[in-house]
């Protein structure tokens, strides 16, 4: 999948491209067009889950975590999913069970589930996603790093080391450089190989490319001087080709202040790598430190050259924004009072120019360049330390995003005087449209420009896109650009979420860029020019050109209206038939309205973006879209029986025509669900193959089904095709469907075919392929082409319950565990042990925190082994029943939100049953004549922290006095329920009887050590049915229920809340 991270893939071939490439700049000059959005104002820190205090998260990397084409961010433990479209909506937060720092989104198997790289150095884990919404995850310990002075490492980088080899990455440990190998296959169960391969470095950046020019990836990096705590030195390490030993180092130069951060690119245009640095300083009181980029003389020499000195740079990353030729620069500084968010723009030479983007928002290893929402163009993603709490997004509007407001006109042109009956301009090849007279006129066009045909406004203009519904005709056909009246051509570029490299799929989408207004022309005097690259791999470059839309953006205009869309509210659901239509003071002064909505569905518009505004261009005019009308009240009716089951709230808007030609985007409804008894599942493919086209054999593709099917089920395939008339079919899991024999030749296809032999579908890995043509009349004829992103498929069952608790099994402290995700919360229940080791709440704090070791040492354990819930019998032979980490209990599944648990002497039974937002113990069977006790021992807000700590209960709070345990002072009473809550955390956690009894509860803190609550470490204890003897005083059946409410309680105001809440579940 491309990200930024293909940077270093083909270096060489990088640096020959930007001296050597005669594409120009699509933008006269960087674009100023930057949107600032707040993705996270809460997040935590390392050092909010363990020592050391002070630490902070430095991962920060991006990828399609949920499979819905839009790139997602990982910060730390922290997982943010994209809303989509302009991504001004909330931004879900999925928080890993584990406070490991996330530091790479990095494909490990090659299944459709995300895959991310975490450390908690020494240790590297590997997590998977155990389900396709990115929401839930299963580790593996996959190998070991030494510590750093910081714990965990500042150098990290994705980086294919060994041509041909596996995926690899590489990670700095306590002053090394590590190259991890991912195992070619069954990668949860093989060993990983890690290998140290550059030595005497540092902990911080780490630079990737060809510095040697030998086709293969070098490492640059900061090295200590002996004697010396911080890197001053820049070293470069050659390939030899493997990661088995030790690289070659060569000094390259010295910096002033401890080097930051690294990368490799060729600066000054003259085909040679070069090394940018920035220098890191703290406490960074002064602005001191220094950017610095070394040019390469020759492998032994360089010349250092200083870009700037400015507050401590702990930020980098480069791309050639402005599309020139060259390679400019990102940074921001990381102290100060300005904070700037600064682009260097360079001139070829080397030689920069700085643009402030933004000021006063703090990033450290942030600033990196990722298309967030896969429009083409680039945006910015950041992360703080000093101001941890914030993640960021600038958003690139160089290629604009629908939003309320907006105005446009839009001029198509379309080839109706092509010969092709499929209506499209050839271009490359024999058969270009400049060359080929026979295919396109030769009096349509002057050298190659074809006029646009439109009287162009470009009065109070404020900027220009140009949308090519573009085919993928032959495979390797590349570098399509279009050229506007005098101004220079324009890239325009590859699919970005198509698999590497995208000109060897067959994909049918359209591409937009933006267009300088300096290259267009008011009135009807424009025309345009298209081109491809000359060279293709079988000497036929060609693609297929259906429309070219050009689209001029305006200055805000007064319309008549106001106008708006009714029919719906926000928060409505959707109805099966939803009817929509608009409401306006002005209707004469509408001609045309077409209403599109953000949702998640097939991928229609051919670019592998599954949640996004749903509609396309297709020969010059809106489609697949939710319906258009030129009729007040411009209603329109949209049936959503097969629209896919939604992670995200949907949102509707229309596009108003105006009589003035102006069409614009009004006020969206916000908030929209469904409410029904069917689900649709939207299936996606994976492991498309390239040079998918029938003629030359069977290509295919996999489709993981999440449900089980039957034939009472229904299913419907959709894809783009071209040529679609010479399919011989499909297999699924060996079982073959005949195709639909009225498609056309040698034209586009959208195809919504319903499956004939739905118990075909599995659950589970599905294998799709399509049958190869065979010649006709003893000629190879052009066969099908399939179309990024493949055969996609949705699964309707009726009558399907849905719950949002899901069970599954997995381990922690090497003990097995059922793992319970709720909307609140997820609970890891020790097997054996019969009670939970772990409640995690959305924000990612662990109320319990079981550990194994230290085992059964008083005080210690108490920051370990005697955490648990809820701990229920006590000095028998059944003792630890019902507590993590001992082996007395037998747990089972016994629906989709019931474990059962039975003790191995057969004398104990519980349940327990999970709701979105509580769970209840049910006490089933109790040993004759014995007694027990409910405990909560635990760590409110996710640690140790009683002066922090507020909790309260039936008779009293909120309250923050600390009762120290192990000094004797322990709160008695009888209570009913009890709450727990810790400043600055959003959530609070309770537990209550259900039926009161007159039996002593008790509540205090006991701290690890001798000091008592005091120590740094303990729990928290509190118990319904123990005595100042540490006597269970419960008898018989009884139930229970725990919960987490989403707000924190620490005023009067709010103990009431809470009491109301409580009072409710317990005296229904």
């Amino acid at each position: 999948m491309n990200n930024n991270n293909m940077k270093y893939l083909q270096p060489l071939l990088f640096l020959i491209f930007i001296v050597s490439t005669a594409i120009g700049n699509a933008q006269d000059k960087l674009s100023q067009d930057w949107h600032y959005i707040q993705v996270d104002s809460t997040k935590q820190m390392w050092g909010d889950w363990a020592e050391p205090e002070w630490l902070r998260y430095f991962g920060l990397d991006a990828g399609d975590v949920d499979s819905d084409g839009n790139m997602d961010i990982i910060s730390g433990r922290y997982i943010y999913h994209n809303p989509g479209g302009g991504m001004e909506s909330t931004w879900k937060r999925t928080v890993l069970d584990d406070n490991v720092d996330g530091i790479l989104y990095i494909d490990v198997d090659g299944d459709p589930y995300a895959d991310i790289i975490a450390m908690a150095l020494p240790d590297l884990y590997w997590y998977e996603a155990t389900n396709e919404n990115g929401t839930r995850y299963q580790r593996k310990l996959i190998g070991q790093v030494p510590a750093t002075s910081h714990v965990n490492s500042q150098g990290f980088e994705k980086a294919q080391l060994v041509a041909g080899g596996p995926s690899e990455f590489v990670i700095a440990g306590n002053g090394d450089i590590y190259a991890i190998a991912i195992p070619d296959k069954e990668a949860d169960t093989s060993d990983w190989k890690v290998t140290m391969i550059c030595k005497n470095t540092s902990d911080e950046g780490i630079g990737v490319g060809d510095i040697d020019g030998d086709g293969d990836l070098d490492i640059a990096a900061g090295r200590r001087p002996d004697g010396e705590d911080e890197p001053k030195i820049l070293v470069w390490y050659e390939n030899p080709g493997n990661i088995d030993s030790l690289w070659k180092p060569t000094i390259v130069g010295e910096s002033i202040h401890p080097i930051d951060r690294v990368e490799i690119a060729d600066v000054n245009g003259d085909g040679k790598a070069d090394i940018v640095v920035t220098e890191e300083r703290y406490p960074g009181l002064e602005p001191d430190a220094n950017f610095w980029w070394f040019g390469q003389q020759d492998l032994d020499t360089w010349q250092r050259n200083k870009i700037v000195t400015q507050f401590s740079i702990n930020n980098l990353d480069i791309t050639d924004i402005d599309n020139d030729g060259d390679t400019d620069l990102l940074t921001a500084e990381h102290k100060g009072t300005a904070l700037e968010l600064q682009l260097w723009e360079n001139n070829g030479a080397g030689v920069f120019t700085k643009t402030v983007i933004d000021t006063g928002k703090e990033n450290h290893l942030g600033t990196q360049w990722v298309d967030l929402d896969a429009d083409g163009d680039l945006d910015i993603i950041g992360a703080g330390w000093d101001q941890h709490q914030y993640m960021h997004v600038w958003r690139n509007d160089a290629i604009k995003s629908l939003k309320t407001g907006m105005l446009y006109k839009e001029y198509p042109w379309t080839p109706i005087d092509a010969s092709d009956d499929g209506k499209f301009l050839r271009v490359g090849g024999k058969l270009d449209y400049s060359l080929n007279k026979d295919h396109f006129p030769k009096k349509k066009h002057k050298n190659g420009f074809i006029k646009l045909g439109h009287e162009v406004d470009l009065n109070n203009a404020i900027g220009a896109e140009v949308l090519v519904e573009r085919v993928q005709s032959h495979e390797d056909t590349k570098d399509l650009s279009i050229q506007f009246n005098e101004g220079k051509p324009i890239l325009l570029p590859e699919p970005t979420l198509i698999s590497e490299p995208a000109t060897d799929y067959m994909f049918h989408t359209n591409i937009r860029m933006p267009v300088p207004l300096t290259h267009l022309k008011q009135g009807v005097q424009n025309s345009f020019k298209l081109m491809v690259a000359e060279d293709q791999s079988w000497d036929w470059p060609q693609n297929l050109v259906y429309a070219v839309v050009l689209r001029i953006y305006y200055k805000p205009v007064e319309l008549p209206g106001p106008t708006k869309l009714i029919g719906i509210k926000p928060g409505d659901f959707l109805q099966k038939d939803q009817t929509l239509s608009l409401e306006s003071t002005s209707m004469g002064d509408i001609v045309k309205v077409d209403y599109v909505g953000l949702y998640e569905d097939v991928n229609v518009q051919g670019d592998g973006k599954y949640r996004q505004w749903q509609f396309r261009h297709h020969r010059g005019a809106i489609a697949n879209h939710l319906g258009s009308s030129t009729k007040a009240p411009f209603e329109v009716v949209w049936n959503t029986e097969w629209l896919p089951d939604q992670s995200m709230p949907v949102q509707l808007t229309a596009l108003v025509t105006h009589a003035n030609g102006f069409v614009e985007v009004i006020e969206p409804i916000h908030g929209l669900g469904l409410n029904r008894t069917s689900t649709v599942a939207l299936v996606k493919p994976y492991g498309q193959e390239p040079f998918w086209t029938t003629r030359n054999g069977e290509h295919g593709q996999y489709l993981d089904i999440p449900l089980a099917v039957s034939e009472n089920d229904k299913a419907i395939l959709y894809w783009n095709s071209w040529s679609p008339c010479y399919s011989e079919g499909i297999r699924l899991n060996g079982t073959v469907q005949i195709p639909d024999r009225n498609t056309p030749c040698y034209d586009a296809y959208w195809h919504e075919e319903a499956l004939k032999n739905v118990g075909s579908l599995k659950m589970g890995r599905n294998r799709l392929t399509t049958l190869k043509t065979p010649l006709h009349e003893g000629q190879m004829v052009h066969g099908m082409d399939v179309q990024w992103p493949g055969i996609m498929v949705k699964v309707k069952k009726e009558n399907q319950e849905k719950s949002s608790i899901h069970i599954s099994e997995g381990s922690y402290e090497n003990r097995p565990h059922y793992i319970v995700h709720t909307q609140k919360a997820t609970y890891y229940y020790d097997q054996e042990g019969g009670g939970f080791s772990r409640i995690i709440d959305r924000y990612g704090n662990d109320w319990v925190g079981y550990k194994t070791e230290p085992w059964d040492q008083y005080p210690a354990s108490a920051a370990s082994a005697f955490r648990g819930l809820p701990n229920l019998v006590f000095n028998s032979d059944d003792g630890g029943a019902g507590h993590p980490g001992h082996d007395k209990c037998v747990s089972e599944i016994v629906s989709e939100n019931k474990i059962k648990t039975t003790s191995k002497s057969g004398l104990w039974e519980w349940e327990w049953i999970f709701h979105d937002d509580y769970a209840v113990l049910n006490i089933l069977k109790v040993a004759e004549g014995k007694t027990y006790w409910f405990l909560y021992e635990g760590t409110p807000g996710g640690n140790y922290e009683p002066a922090a700590s507020t909790y309260g209960t039936d008779s009293a709070g909120p309250r923050s006095d600390i009762p120290d345990f192990y000094k004797g002072s322990i709160n008695w009473g009888n209570y009913q329920w009890a709450y727990f809550n810790k400043n600055g955390v959003p959530t609070t956690f309770y537990l209550a009887q259900v039926t009161p009894d007159q039996h002593v509860d008790m509540m205090s803190y006991l701290g690890d050590t001798a000091d008592g609550a005091s120590s740094k470490d303990g729990m928290t204890v509190f118990g319904f049915g123990r005595d100042k003897d540490t006597r269970p005083l419960l008898v018989g059946k009884n139930s229970f229920v725990i919960g987490l409410t989403d707000y924190p309680v620490r005023t009067k105001e709010s103990h009431q809340r809470i009491a109301t809440h409580i009072n409710k579940l317990i005296k229904p």
